[in-house]
């Protein structure tokens, strides 16, 4: 764990009822973060006045928020990553919050992964069983991670987490799964992934991707034969 240093990038659009406890839950980090990055989505309620009045004590570099013109969590997480001066990447939505111990957990782990990903589990659900979540706010990433997958898809408003886990698959970085609860997940009545219909079509859009950089491998990688002209061929017969 010697070494590592965490950027946060929190994406949020409207947050304003939930963004002091995903704050709160960073805070309570039982390994402090170098700097936490919040990339303000063109939110047009208090988010900004509550991210700029929250103390910072916990971290040398204070919180640093960025607003954007609207579009979409994955260019914000992107501007975030373009920021990030750490070796160690972690992603929180504004409405979700980790459990205390989730760097304490995934840190020592990250020594011997490109990625560890950990257990989720439906914040206020009683009884609810942690399960793996393909999201982003489970795992704790090298930053060089992303130098050799790149960043999200831009064209991906919905999946764009999906698609960088099948691109880092592909591309056999080490993912490593743990059983350790490090995310609570909020479902409310704003959750993005509640509009079903835009999330199927970029799912498929996301999987039609991945599909075309599989065939262009195999394609890439087939032997080539040699082409023979039919009045060549003739001749030699």
């Amino acid at each position: 764990m010697n070494g590592w240093q965490v950027s946060v990038i929190i994406p949020v659009y409207c947050g304003e009822e939930f963004i002091a406890d995903a704050l709160a839950s960073i805070a309570a980090q039982t390994v402090p973060v170098r700097e936490i990055i919040v990339i303000d989505d063109g939110s047009t309620d208090k988010t900004a006045e509550i991210v700029k009045q929250y103390p910072a004590d916990n971290w040398p570099a204070g919180i640093r928020y960025i607003y954007q013109e609207n579009r979409g969590p994955h260019h914000a997480r992107n501007h975030g990553l373009q920021l990030a001066a750490g070796n160690a990447i972690a992603f929180l939505d504004a409405d979700d919050t980790w459990r205390p111990g989730k760097l304490a957990d995934q840190l020592p782990k990250l020594d011997n992964a490109d990625v560890v990903i950990g257990r989720t589990v439906i914040m206020d659900a009683t009884g609810g069983v942690p399960f793996v979540l393909p999201s982003l706010c489970c795992a704790l990433f090298r930053k060089s991670a992303f130098d050799r997958i790149g960043h999200f898809d831009p064209d991906l408003e919905f999946s764009d987490d999906m698609d960088w886990y099948l691109r880092a698959r592909e591309n056999g970085l080490g993912i490593k799964l743990h059983g350790d609860v490090v995310l609570e997940h909020r479902r409310h009545g704003a959750n993005l992934t509640r509009d079903t219909d835009r999330k199927q079509r970029f799912h498929l859009l996301m999987l039609h991707k991945s599909i075309m950089r599989r065939r262009e491998k195999i394609a890439a990688s087939a032997p080539q034969l040699p082409c023979f002209n039919q009045r060549e061929s003739r001749k030699a017969s």
